[in-house]
């Protein structure tokens, strides 16, 4: 997820890129507080019966869905890994 990205740049020596990319990624989920359902949905994880949606920041979606007038937001994933992988990431933050 998004602190496995940070981390991984940092560990590289990019500091900046590292700060640039998670400030970029936090601020990117702001649309959904007005406008929730902005994102495209994720045919990826269609199977589910939660209704997943992301947004694109860069090389990352952040994909998340909608609970009540919760946005809860799943995984940030870096759409250069197999998309098959997106699945299998269970994390979940609450906005």
């Amino acid at each position: 997820m998004l602190a496995e990205i940070v981390k991984y740049y940092r560990k590289t020596g990019n500091h900046a890129a590292a700060n640039k990319i998670r400030d970029k990624i936090y601020r990117r989920p702001v649309i959904l507080y007005t406008s929730p359902r902005a994102g495209q949905r994720e045919e990826l994880l269609r199977h589910d019966p939660r209704e997943f949606r992301y947004l694109v920041e860069g090389k990352y979606k952040i994909v998340y869905f909608i609970e009540g007038d919760k946005v809860v937001i799943t995984t940030v994933f870096d759409c250069r890994r197999n998309p098959e992988k997106m699945i299998e990431e269970p994390a979940e933050v609450t906005i």
